[in-house]
């Protein structure tokens, strides 16, 4: 019930969204749900959206190209002005001041604890690897979100072989050489506190695949959550090392991005491609 209700307020991010929205989807009174997510989430469901709306907007102020007015229209604020007094009061920043900051609050220790996962001589940023640019459609994303535990990276390291076993077995059976399995997180790093990121493992199907979704839908109906990611221009590249090692490269491509100036991001929707274990395909959306 929790990942459902995280799934639609995701998948709602732009629009008015309340938590009667989010119980009547879930067939839920108003009442039960709101004391039953805050139990298990360890907050408030309108804490969570509210949080999540500013934390997505803190990314793409950081990585992306819009301006504050459509970051804000984007996650779901009506006026530039509404958006502007709740990103200053949960930031403590303005939007203009934060895009100006060389480092944020959590980024030192987000990459502390997972650079932890792996060996300390391995070499874990992103650096001369080949990069292209490629045009990807628009996906329908079918996948699991990964239990946190307060420890969302080592939980998702943990899960690795029965995640993929899952979602390499759902590709086997629909037969798409364009679908892909992948994982990624619903937040924005390394604006999300560590403790509260939502990974998620999953299968991207193109939206033109009726068929193989009609089959998903009806096979794992109620199984997995979805979301849509835009097609468009992403800057992709093969890295062959360990998992941990391809995830906190993707995060130095796009720190790489933010540096270079060359491009910025569409989006939040990026994602490690798991072509094999030790081959994996970072990608990055870009305008």
């Amino acid at each position: 019930m929790v990942y459902k209700a995280i799934n639609f307020a995701d998948n709602h991010l732009s629009e008015p969204i309340t938590l009667k929205d989010a119980a009547a989807n879930l067939y839920m009174s108003y009442s039960h749900f709101y004391h039953v997510f805050e139990k298990l989430a360890g907050e408030p469901y309108g804490h969570y959206i509210k949080r999540h709306r500013l934390e997505m907007a803190a990314g793409l102020l950081r990585y992306a190209g819009y301006s504050i007015g459509e970051v804000g229209e984007r996650c779901g604020y009506a006026t530039k002005a509404s958006f502007s007094k709740a990103f200053a009061s949960y930031f403590s920043n303005s939007a203009t001041d934060f895009r100006r900051l060389r480092e944020l609050q959590n980024e030192k220790r987000t990459l502390h604890l997972t650079a932890s996962k792996i060996a300390p001589s391995t070499q874990p940023f992103f650096e001369n690897q080949i990069v292209q640019e490629v045009t990807l459609p628009s996906f329908i994303l079918y996948y699991d979100l990964v239990p946190r535990e307060n420890d969302p990276i080592g939980q998702l390291v943990q899960g690795v072989p029965q995640y993929d076993h899952k979602f390499h077995e759902i590709l086997e059976k629909i037969q798409l050489p364009n679908a892909r399995v992948i994982t990624g997180t619903l937040d924005a790093i390394p604006v999300t506190n560590y403790e509260q990121l939502y990974m998620y493992f999953g299968l991207l199907v193109p939206v033109q695949e009726l068929a193989a979704h009609q089959y998903i839908r009806s096979t794992y109906q109620d199984q997995l959550l979805s979301k849509e990611l835009a097609g468009g221009r992403y800057l992709q590249v093969t890295v062959q090392t360990n998992f941990v090692v391809a995830g906190m490269q993707l995060y130095g491509l796009i720190e790489r991005i933010h540096t270079e100036g060359y491009y910025k991001l569409s989006s939040n929707n990026f994602f490690l491609g798991i072509i094999q274990p030790g081959t994996y395909e970072l990608n990055v959306p870009v305008i």
